[in-house]
């Protein structure tokens, strides 16, 4: 059973900065479901200082007093959703701090996104760009292409790649064949060719081109 600490949940830019402890602790859950979500990155003042684990939990020793900025992000989708941002500000008091957030469900972010997925038959593409050893350098764009059942291409779209390696794409064919490759300049990565859904959204993963 967690213990009871000072709440603190004041988004950046609303007034009055809140007391809270040397330590901070909480959950992130699904908004939807309320099912833990792992693998959030958090940042204080702009340095890595945690990360969920499987249960959503996380505990953050901040130091000692002073204001910090409390950041976090998932990677993977800051195309839909870059961060959410905290503003604390800690005494020397020891009792731990309780912060706990909920994150958006991804149909959601993605259908306040793409207005396009109003239409009937098109869908989005919630893609990421990946390297073992490359980090994602700027201009990357991802492109996608796909063509009718039996019939010449009908369309396609590039689509910058943000700085983790996310992408969404709105307004893609649904139900057909499409292919995906992520782009550096003139140099392209390997395609992948996948099929998307009547309706709603596809994740996939391509790789960075060596180069």
């Amino acid at each position: 059973m967690r213990r009871a600490g000072t709440v603190v949940a004041i988004a950046v830019g609303l007034p009055g900065p809140v007391w809270a402890q040397p330590i901070l602790h909480g959950a992130v859950r699904d908004s939807t479901s309320t099912q833990p979500v792992a693998g959030v990155e958090i940042t204080v003042d702009g340095r890595p200082a945690g990360i969920t684990d499987s249960t959503g939990e996380y505990r953050i020793d901040l130091g000692g007093p002073g204001k910090y900025q409390v950041q976090f992000s998932r990677p993977r989708y800051r195309a839909v959703l870059k961060s959410k941002n905290y503003e604390i500000e800690v005494d020397a008091n020891p009792t731990p701090a309780l912060l706990d957030l909920t994150w958006p469900d991804l149909a959601s972010l993605i259908a306040a996104q793409c207005r396009a997925l109003d239409r009937a038959g098109l869908v989005a593409v919630l893609g990421s760009v990946s390297h073992p050893t490359t980090p994602i350098p700027p201009g990357t764009v991802a492109t996608i292409g796909w063509s009718g059942q039996d019939g010449p291409a009908v369309g396609g779209m590039a689509i910058a790649v943000s700085d983790d390696g996310s992408f969404l794409a709105c307004g893609v064919a649904g139900g057909q064949a499409v292919e995906v490759s992520a782009q550096v300049g003139r140099i392209a990565g390997p395609v992948r060719t996948i099929r998307t859904p009547l309706a709603g959204f596809v994740e996939l993963e391509v790789a960075l081109p060596d180069r």
